[in-house]
């Protein structure tokens, strides 16, 4: 697991539940090192970073995309300190321009994400 992901009280109950040992490390391509190498058999991440790992490597890797732990939108967020406001607000609006365009849909379903508008 990555220490800091918010997993689901029910992923967390079906590890205890069937006694699966997991190990908790700070970034995904630690997990996917130890998979390469056979010390664990699965491994829990960000779909988009755990996809763009596969496909640069050799070896037999499964993803179950039609089972996801759990869907939750993403968000950005600025810093008051370096980050003028007028930016943030072009850039929120020039987001939601996009959202409405007939190619937002197709890139969601290219990569497999949940979008929003």
């Amino acid at each position: 697991m990555i220490r800091g992901y918010n997993f689901p009280d029910e992923f967390w109950n079906f590890l205890k539940n069937n006694d699966i040992k997991y190990f908790e490390v700070t970034h995904e391509t630690q997990l996917f090192n130890m998979l390469k190498a056979g010390r664990i058999d699965f491994l829990a991440g960000e779909i988009i970073v755990i996809r763009n790992m596969i496909q640069d490597q050799e070896g037999d890797f499964t993803i179950l995309e039609d089972y996801p732990i759990q869907v939750k939108p993403m968000y950005l967020a600025f810093s008051k300190a370096s980050v003028d406001k007028g930016f943030v607000e072009s850039f929120s609006k020039a987001l939601k321009e996009v959202k409405q365009t007939p190619d937002y849909a197709p890139l969601c379903e290219k990569y497999r994400v949940l979008c929003t508008r």
